[in-house]
């Protein structure tokens, strides 16, 4: 006796209830590992990202809205990576639990091919893809360029406190910018000046540096000058004297009275003609 249609449409509504069933219950395993893997691994990959951000607000004043900002713009390019690890992860051990359990040769003896079984697999990796495909092509520059736009702007509040007066300072890509005077509450700045580094202007050889000497009254006795000039000598050859000027960025160097004359004399001459091609003036 054939079985009657309506008794076929119940066996296959059946057959799709349950296979609605395990599909959800390989999902919800190979996610629950999926996800602890992702938490394992965001954290690992954050560490170092969390503190280039502590970093930064250690040396630089920020608002609490700009901290949680920088803090979501990490998690994007973080999620890049953790994303497909924890799918695989989650893959790996989901599947292995239920092979261990032999879960998988039970439903292989229902006539469940393996195929089948690696639907809602499938179906779950297609997901993770997606999603991370979306973190690369958009979450990702987005973020990286929100990240960097917070960042100069908590720079820049600070720059003028960090900037110290009469030193060429080359952090500024492509620039250097050398200040005469800074007020003391860092808000004025006097005697700027700006100029594009001579390696992308093409002024190769370009050489510019400041230097420290004593000065004195004119008609200065020349047996002073040379006691003054003795002493400094002997100060630059001191090795503790020596080493602290080396690490504030200095190069002690000691000329006699005639060197430094001749010294002044070039050092004038040369940057007359700057300050007169420039057509600079004084305020």
């Amino acid at each position: 006796m054939l079985p009657t249609p309506t008794a076929l449409q119940r066996r296959a509504t059946l057959c799709a209830r349950a296979m609605r069933i395990l599909d959800r219950y390989i999902i919800r395993e190979v996610s629950r590992h999926a996800l602890l893997g992702l938490a394992v691994f965001t954290f690992v990959f954050f560490v170092p990202q969390l503190v280039r951000l502590m970093e930064l607000f250690v040396r630089h004043t920020g608002s609490g809205s700009q901290i949680l900002t920088l803090f979501l713009c990490l998690i994007p390019s973080v999620f890049t990576f953790t994303i497909p690890m924890a799918v695989l992860i989650g893959v790996l051990l989901g599947l292995g639990r239920m092979s261990a359990d032999s879960e998988i040769i039970a439903l292989t003896a229902l006539g469940i091919g393996r195929r089948r079984i690696l639907l809602p697999v499938g179906a779950l990796a297609l997901v993770g893809a997606g999603i991370t495909l979306l973190m690369t092509l958009w979450f990702g520059p987005l973020a990286l360029r929100t990240f960097r736009t917070i960042e100069a702007d908590l720079i820049t509040s600070q720059i003028s406190f960090q900037v110290q007066p009469r030193v060429f300072d080359e952090r500024f890509p492509k620039f250097v910018l050398y200040i005469n005077n800074v007020s003391a509450s860092g808000t004025h700045w006097n005697g700027v000046f700006i100029a594009e580094a001579g390696a992308e202007v093409g002024l190769r050889g370009y050489e510019s540096y400041t230097w420290f000497g004593l000065f004195g009254p004119k008609g200065l006795d020349a047996q002073i000058v040379a006691r003054l000039n003795a002493a400094v000598k002997e100060a630059l050859e001191t090795p503790s004297v020596r080493e602290r000027l080396i690490q504030l960025g200095n190069t002690p160097r000691w000329e006699a009275p005639e060197q430094f004359r001749a010294t002044v004399k070039s050092d004038r001459a040369k940057w007359a003609a700057v300050v007169k091609a420039s057509g600079a003036t004084i305020d």
